[in-house]
Order: C-alpha cells, then sequence, then structure tokens
C-alpha cells in the first residue's frame, strides 16, 4: 500500500495546509519609521552613543517645537545603554547646546513627572567656530566651571538674604550650586525663581535646596502668570477691527474709514 504524501493527505482530509510566517523579531523589520537628522550631528566630534541619543530624541520631537518628554527608562531601552549612560550622554548634548532640559512638575502636588527636551537642529558653535573648522566637543575646563559655581553662590547669598552658616548647611548649598551649573541655568533667573517662591509658597522659609527643587515648576508658573506683553502701535502698527463701517484699532483710537 502506497503512503500518501502529506500534501495528499491534506487534500484527501479537505483541509488546507496554513503555513504562519515568522514574527519579525524587532521594530526594525515590522515599523517603517524615520527621523531627519542635521548633518553636522555626523560630522561633531562627540561620542557616539551622544549622536544615537539626539537621534532617538529626534525620533519623539514634536516636528514644529522640536520638544518631547520620553523617560530615561525609555530612552535607555532604544538607546540598548543603562540609564546612567543615558545620563552621560543628555548632560553631552546640553553642553554643546544641541539639547535643552526641563524638569516637568505636578502642579498640585508639586512632583516632578518627567523631562521636556528641546531638540535643537541649529548647528551648536556656528557662532563661535569659523565655517571650515571643525566642530569638536568641549566639555568646560575646571576653571570656568569653578568661576560659574562662585557666580551662582553669591547670586544665591544676594537673592536669599543670607549665607551658609554650619558645615551641613554648607554642604547643602555646596550640592545646590552644582545641581544648578550642570543644568546650565541662567544665573539671572535665580532672582526669578527666588521671587516667584516668596509668591507661591508665601511664609515658607527660603533655601537653596527649596529652590532648585522647585525651580522648573516656578519658572514654568512665572512663565504662564506673565503679564501680556503691551502693544506698541507706533512700533508694531495697529491691529483693525472691522467695524463693518470703519476699521478700529483694539489698542488705541485710530480709525480709518473702510475700504469697499
Amino acid at each position: 500500500m502506497e503512503h500518501l504524501s502529506s500534501s495528499t493527505n491534506e487534500e484527501a482530509s479537505g483541509k488546507k495546509r496554513v503555513v504562519k510566517k515568522p514574527e519579525a523579531t524587532s521594530n526594525i523589520e515590522n515599523q517603517i519609521y524615520f527621523s531627519i537628522i542635521p548633518e553636522w550631528v555626523i560630522d561633531c566630534d562627540i561620542p557616539a552613543q551622544a549622536k544615537v541619543l539626539y537621534c532617538v530624541l529626534q525620533r519623539y520631537a514634536d516636528k514644529d517645537t522640536g520638544t518631547c518628554f520620553p523617560s530615561i527608562s525609555t530612552i535607555s531601552k532604544r538607546m540598548r545603554v543603562s540609564e546612567s549612560t543615558v545620563k552621560r550622554q543628555i548632560k553631552i548634548l546640553i553642553d554643546i547646546k544641541a539639547l535643552h532640559k526641563q524638569a516637568r512638575y505636578d502642579k498640585e502636588t508639586g512632583e516632578q513627572t518627567s523631562n521636556l527636551y528641546t531638540v535643537i537642529q541649529a548647528p551648536p558653535f556656528i557662532d563661535e567656530l569659523p565655517p571650515s573648522a571643525p566642530m569638536t566637543y568641549k566639555p568646560k575646563s575646571i576653571n570656568q566651571s569653578q568661576d560659574i559655581a562662585k557666580k551662582i553662590y553669591a547670586e544665591l547669598e544676594k537673592q536669599i538674604g543670607r549665607s551658609p552658616i554650619t558645615k551641613s548647611d554648607k554642604g547643602a548649598w555646596n550640592k545646590v550650586v552644582k545641581e544648578l551649573r550642570e543644568a546650565n541655568i541662567n544665573i539671572d533667573d535665580i532672582a526669578t525663581v527666588v521671587q516667584a517662591y516668596k509668591q507661591y509658597f508665601a511664609g515658607m522659609t527660603i533655601t537653596p535646596t527649596a529652590i532648585a527643587k522647585h525651580w522648573s515648576l516656578l519658572m514654568q508658573l512665572n512663565e504662564e502668570n506673565k503679564p501680556p506683553e503691551k502693544w506698541d502701535c507706533a512700533v508694531k502698527g495697529h491691529r483693525l477691527r472691522d467695524l463693518d463701517v470703519i476699521m478700529k484699532c483694539d489698542f488705541c483710537m485710530y480709525e480709518e474709514a473702510k475700504t469697499i
């Protein structure tokens, strides 16, 4: 008796064999996404991992604002490196002004929820080097860092209105100065943040630790509560409203006949 082949057996039983395609083993195989990366990123002399980080953030960035907020965990998985490596590469991109980082906070609890990253597409050293010069990552020298730290320290003393006294107090101040220096803050913003702290945390003792903890939240609240910019018609021109018969400026008494 002849043995039927497997295909013959399937035909005889009326069943059709279904051959499953092998599943994709990675996102690369089943997703076709891409990001546009500025050419200076390729030429810039920074670590390869910093370039990969730039690419990952560009993948998430809003096309108009350049902002995104993936978690450190998400970034580390996409880069296939540790979270500590991600943080080091973030600092490099911030140092060369290719990335801006701002902590995001819950307005009700004051707790940090995530970081908001702004990916900068313009070449970071365009104002510092001639066009033919290679773009090289140069960390701030020790002298530069110490000078910035002294300025931050002095501004904190001025705005808070006191200096540290005890050894533990001095240690807390030095820790905050280091954090603010590494965050590349604008020293002029210290006054803004201290004033915002006095407004939103009225009655609470002002300390450098409190300032650093709520820095981004206070900057955000200050920005949201800025009075609207005054419109200068002499500089910006009139903003005319159509009142059917005439055109009248929203900001001054100027009016003109409506042309038909």
